[in-house]
């Protein structure tokens, strides 16, 4: 395999990526500039002097068309801290307020809205938003611990509001932040009755 088929392979991956929606659940690179990216590649890789086109590109193509469309699970528990990237969204107002002065939210009812993860043995439910910095392998989920005062049984994934008062705990050492005496409800339910 030359440079040139490297290239032409390349190529095909970022084009069927960016084309199929893997690009998006994979990477936070713009779809349009992965596409770009690849356009450029494969020209460079049927070069004029090339007269011929790389089946490089046709075996890139069927390799990008094989990546997930949709993000993996997130591994572990929900981190209940802030990380320092600046996104915007009830859970991130929150947090952001709790790393800013924890006095001011500390025992005070708030809503917020995301993913719902129903209890289990190992862990309290919780309501929570994905972040990725880079690149699907480092994405996490942010948000809450939840105690519901009472809960209809909710789907892992679905997405809920949750109204409740917020209260610290210490969780094998780790400080983390519980949405307690919580109203849980289905984003559907809130849009069609807000109160």
């Amino acid at each position: 395999m030359n440079t040139r088929d490297v290239v032409g392979f390349a190529a095909g991956v970022c084009v069927a990526s960016s084309s199929c929606g893997a690009c998006a659940a994979l990477t936070s690179i713009p779809t349009i500039v992965l596409f770009a990216t690849g356009v450029t590649l494969a020209w460079c890789s049927c070069m004029p002097r090339a007269r011929t086109v790389s089946p490089c590109i046709a075996i890139g193509i069927v390799c990008g068309l094989l990546l997930p469309s949709t993000p993996p699970p997130v591994a572990g528990v929900v981190v209940t801290h802030g990380d320092g990237v600046a996104l915007h969204g009830d859970i991130f107002d929150v947090l952001d307020r709790l790393d800013d002065d924890p006095s001011r939210v500390l025992g005070r009812r708030v809503s917020v809205s995301g993913e719902w993860a129903p209890a289990s043995v190992q862990r309290p439910a919780t309501v929570s938003r994905r972040i990725m910095t880079c690149c699907a392998a480092d994405a996490i989920a942010v948000g809450f611990d939840v105690e519901a005062a009472s809960v209809r049984p909710r789907k892992t994934g679905d997405w809920v509001r949750v109204d409740g008062v917020v209260r610290e705990r210490m969780v094998d050492g780790e400080r983390r932040f519980v949405l307690e005496q919580s109203q849980v409800r289905s984003l559907e339910d809130t849009v069609s009755n807000p109160y």
